[in-house]
């Protein structure tokens, strides 16, 4: 009896060590390179480009919360910040939006692909929507996100100063 209750517990072990890449939540950007942040920017800015109105650039800026790897694909807990801007109107945004955002990455070859970008239902159904893409403590930053868009506010500001000297615009 006793062997066969190591035997279990044995083969429990071999087996469970034979899986898939368990689930780790990391926080921060750490699993997140140079080339995957700035693809999380390109796709939120070109899922958006048509549906606010037609502006000169469109910047987006995030803060990932935190990544969770598991079989290869990479999800990412995000906050996003996109704005749309012109010379005319300088560093006011003319649209955009202040989201959290999942978004799922994953390495195919030498390049990043997006494979799925979750944004939480609108109105009612926010919170438990959130509640399902988000480990609860990313849904606890997003209860009150102030200090967090306080921070992609300066990030944004320096990248349209930055393209607005570039282009010969105000920067104020």
């Amino acid at each position: 009896m006793i062997k066969r209750i190591i035997f279990i517990l044995f083969s429990t072990f071999v087996i469970g060590g034979c899986t898939n890449a368990p689930n780790h939540l990391l926080d921060g950007k750490e699993k997140i390179s140079k080339e995957a942040d700035q693809l999380i920017s390109d796709y939120i800015i070109q899922k958006y480009e048509n549906i606010y109105a037609p502006s000169k650039k469109q910047f987006e800026v995030h803060r990932i919360y935190g990544t969770n790897e598991k079989q290869g694909t990479i999800t990412v807990y995000l906050h996003s910040y996109l704005g749309s801007f012109t010379k005319e109107t300088g560093d006011e945004d003319q649209s955009g939006h202040s989201v959290p955002a999942l978004i799922k990455i994953k390495k195919e070859g030498s390049v990043y692909k997006v494979v799925e970008y979750r944004e939480p239902r609108d109105g009612d159904y926010y919170i438990s929507s959130l509640e399902k893409m988000f480990p609860e403590k990313y849904v606890k930053k997003e209860e009150q996100p102030s200090d967090v868009i306080n921070d992609l506010e300066i990030q944004m500001d320096k990248k349209v100063h930055k393209w607005l000297k570039q282009e010969g615009g105000d920067s104020r």
